[in-house]
């Protein structure tokens, strides 16, 4: 509930400082005194757009506070705790607009917001109906609010939001995955030629060092073989002079030299054992020979290993002793795709389900606010000739549509103002009267469903009187013992209805018009009464009609005294 709007250099008006409690507050004033002032000023306050000009002449910046309490305001009391600005009972919205022409800056108690932060908190704590731009009624988003409100379908429509995210989550996480796989076929394809040729191939682990050494020997054994000749040749030869003839000759020379010293003795040993290492070469070379005498099958087979370690090495611009690493790599990459479409299964059953809770609480919700629109219209419409608007008709279609948070429709609030008239949106085709008027039935047949605790009315009485301008301020009275609710009228048939009274008026102090609001005690409600019904000679028949009207109003007078 809005409790006080304190206003410095707005305009026309210098400084102002109102109080309002509940019930229903009426503004009054002559034409030109400033009245919607007050309606532009707190629009600031809820994130509307700020023109430098209206920054009043004075030398000093417009600042624009509004206080609300919020103490039986659950859901502003939430969106404060989530948005970290506060908890207590009382929420301030302020807005200051500077001379040098610096941004408008917005703060929530005190702490600087966005206009959109600033915009969300008001559009929770005024509706406001009138010839200005903060108008909920039409509004898509709050027409289909207002629809949940009226059929108390809140909860519904908050489980149809909470299953569409999910819905939309898994779909996001079923895409993502889906492109995952295609990149993960592409992957595959271009991977299978190599992965097949490496598999064929089978490289292990320091194989291909091995066939390099094979390798070598086959290219080079012919030379082997003749040098290891070459070697046994001079090594040990039974028909030409070798080291093993010659030392058997030595041996021999040894020997018999040893009964002539037997110190010669260590010397025929040592040459026998030369003649037993000499020995062992030649051995060693046979047994090279034998183990090195491969066969065609053998040779071709290595040389076959080797050739295809180069020939995949030189294709896929790898180092030939690495293949068997990208053999494993690649393996591993194989089986991971071929499991990844277990997984996006499971995820497209997941999304599959959650898009089936979704429409069987989106299907719900659409049947409800079918059954509500009807029962709406025909409450509104019900009321519209009591406001001198008979033959409209207010029109509440829903057409299906994508599914969205929403829901699964869209709704249009249409109106037609006589019977032969095409109905239209009703932002289009209403006056701000008549949009009032429509705002004020729709909010008496679903007061006790609608949670914003303040309505403002702007000249909501335009293009009536008499009687029906009577029933109006009955309604707005009947509304303000359920809701907060201020009135701007030029009506005195409306503004007798109210529980409280502002007037505003002009002056002109030190050559510079202002404007000001007095809240006006019981004597000078009476007298502004009359002024309304009288114009500007106030007589005291005036002064005794406004009397009645105000007792008449307070159920001081019987019905038969009611004033026409």
């Amino acid at each position: 509930m809005l409790v006080s709007l304190d206003i410095q250099n707005y305009a026309m008006i210098s400084t102002l400082s109102l109080d309002f409690t509940s019930g229903l507050s009426v503004v009054t004033g002559e034409t030109g005194a400033g009245k919607s002032i007050l309606i532009e000023a707190l629009g600031l306050t809820l994130g509307e757009r700020a023109e430098g000009s209206v920054i009043g002449n004075r030398r000093a910046d417009c600042s624009v506070t509004a206080s609300y309490q919020v103490t039986d305001n659950p859901r502003v009391q939430a969106w404060l705790g989530d948005q970290a600005l506060g908890d207590g009972d009382l929420c301030t919205l302020r807005r200051v607009l500077y001379r040098d022409g610096r941004p408008s800056r917005a703060f929530i108690n005190d702490r600087p917001v966005t206009l959109q932060t600033l915009r969300e908190l008001g559009d929770c704590l005024i509706d406001l109906h009138g010839q200005h731009e903060h108008q909920s009624l039409t509004r898509r988003a709050a027409q289909l609010d207002l629809l949940d409100a009226v059929g108390n379908l809140g909860d519904t429509a908050r489980l149809v939001r909470e299953c569409f995210s999910a819905w939309q989550e898994a779909r996001s996480e079923l895409m993502r995955c889906e492109e995952q796989a295609a990149e993960n076929e592409e992957i595959r394809k271009t991977n299978l030629e190599r992965l097949e040729s490496l598999r064929s191939l089978n490289p292990q682990p320091g194989e291909f060092e091995t066939l390099v050494q094979s390798q070598r020997r086959i290219d080079h054994l012919e030379r082997i073989r003749q040098g290891l000749a070459v070697i046994r040749e001079a090594l040990i030869h039974p028909d030409a002079p070798s080291c093993e003839s010659l030392l058997r000759r030595a041996e021999r020379e040894s020997r018999s030299l040893i009964p002539l010293d037997p110190m010669l003795e260590p010397l025929a040993t040592s040459i026998e054992e030369t003649l037993t290492r000499l020995e062992g070469c030649a051995e060693a070379i046979d047994r090279y020979e034998t183990d090195q005498d491969l066969d065609p099958d053998a040779i071709a087979h290595l040389t076959q290993r080797f050739d295809g370690y180069q020939s995949l090495a030189y294709k896929y611009r790898l180092r030939p002793e690495t293949l068997h690493e990208a053999f494993a790599a690649l393996s591993q990459i194989a089986d991971t795709l071929e499991g990844g479409e277990q997984g996006i299964e499971r995820i497209r059953l997941e999304a599959s389900a959650r898009e089936s809770l979704f429409l069987e609480a989106a299907q719900k919700l659409t049947a409800g606010r079918r059954l509500t629109a009807q029962r709406l219209t025909e409450a509104v419409n019900a009321l519209l000739p009591d406001f001198g608007m008979a033959g409209a008709a207010l029109r509440i279609t829903l057409e299906s549509g994508a599914a969205s948070v929403h829901g699964l429709e869209t709704v249009t609030f249409q109106f037609a103002s006589h019977p032969d008239q095409e109905a239209w949106a009703l932002g289009k085709v209403a006056s701000g009267g008549e949009l009032s008027r429509i705002a004020l039935a729709i909010q008496l047949s679903s007061a006790d469903a609608q949670w914003i605790p303040t309505l403002i009315f702007d000249e909501v009485d335009v293009g009536i009187g008499g009687r029906v301008a009577e029933l109006v301020g009955q309604k707005l009275r009947a509304l303000g013992t359920r809701r907060q609710v201020l009135c701007i009228t030029h009506l005195p048939q409306v503004a007798c209805q109210g529980h409280h009274h502002f007037k505003v008026v002009k002056v002109v102090s030190d050559g510079t018009p202002e404007t000001r609001v007095e809240a006006l005690p019981p004597q000078a409600r009476e007298e502004e009464l009359a002024r309304m019904l009288a114009g500007s000679v106030v007589t005291q028949t005036a002064r005794r009609h406004a009397r009645e009207m105000l007792e008449q109003a307070a159920g001081e007078l019987p019905a038969r005294k009611r004033v026409e």
